[in-house]
């Protein structure tokens, strides 16, 4: 309670306060939480939203190894549009979506021991929601709340989905709930954007059993490297700025992942601070890369 101001994970009422600079130009392990400090992804947001806007929401499956910035995205898709232009970069897109202006985000993250119940989901969901329920909602309660007050349309972001799926606490009868609110319960007005380190097919609910769950989502998203043009932006964000020689063995190194151009650009930024003006920070540099070989070597 004294780490978290009142009524800040709903993201619906999320208003940036000038935020403040640590100091680091780069991000090296968090996901990135202030959509001016996102890059990339381009080529995702706009077939995201694309499919966002229409008078009926869709459900979009998202996944990519361990580190690969499915946090940060889900958190940029949510946050971006309750973000005031002055906290941007600039030219820096917003107005993805034209039609559905008024929709309400709501975040879910499963790796938080406190969503791993179901009547701790159910008060996540409903508490973002600002609808009051019981302390101890049940399944059938929850899909009654959520029917009964659901009048904007809504979009839940569900980050690690593997995980609930592989527990024994979501049975089926849980994954179908979800499918009947998303599907027939709540007239188009519910999306779902899951993601998972594995392709929705490939995840199996407890048991080794298929989840019903999966089968409404239509749209699925690889998360890969960026695309050089993103890792080159993101690279020429350094406050000082790098060598041609530099901006090339970053990318030849990270093969564009954004964690890792992320940790050498944090790395070389660090050097010059120093006064080094040689390649010596590369050694290190590339130690620290070690953590995320499964990215550059799947």
């Amino acid at each position: 309670r004294e780490i978290f101001r009142p009524g800040q994970p709903n993201s619906n009422e999320w208003s940036e306060e000038d935020p403040s600079d640590d100091g680091r130009p780069f991000i090296v392990g968090p996901p990135i939480l202030q959509p001016r400090r996102f890059f990339g992804r381009e080529r995702e947001l706009r077939r995201i939203f694309g499919l966002l806007d229409g008078q009926q929401l869709q459900h979009i499956a998202i996944s990519g190894p361990q580190r690969c910035g499915k946090t940060s995205l889900l958190h940029y898709l949510c946050k971006l549009h309750y973000t005031q232009r002055r906290f941007l970069r600039p030219g820096q897109k917003s107005d993805w979506l034209q039609n559905n202006l008024n929709v309400r985000w709501v975040f879910i993250d499963f790796q938080d021991p406190r969503n791993l119940t179901q009547t701790g989901f159910f008060d996540a969901v409903l508490k973002q929601l600002a609808i009051e329920h019981p302390p101890l909602c049940t399944l059938n309660q929850f899909i009654g709340l959520v029917c009964a007050h659901l009048v904007q349309p809504v979009l839940l972001l569900l980050d690690e989905v593997q995980i609930p799926l592989e527990m024994l606490e979501f049975d089926q009868t849980f994954w179908w709930g979800l499918r009947s609110l998303g599907s027939n319960l709540t007239d188009g007005r519910l999306g779902f954007i899951l993601s998972s380190q594995r392709r929705p097919e490939m995840i199996s609910a407890y048991g080794g059993q298929p989840s019903p769950f999966l089968n409404i989502f239509g749209y699925h998203f690889p998360i890969g490297p960026f695309q050089q043009q993103e890792a080159q932006e993101l690279i020429a964000s350094a406050p000082q700025p790098f060598s041609e020689e530099d901006r090339a063995w970053i990318l030849e190194q990270s093969r564009c992942w954004p964690i890792l151009v992320q940790i050498l650009c944090q790395k070389r930024w660090e050097s010059l601070q120093a006064g080094e003006n040689n390649s010596a920070w590369r050694e290190a540099a590339l130690q620290a890369l070690q953590p995320y070989a499964h990215l550059l070597h799947p």
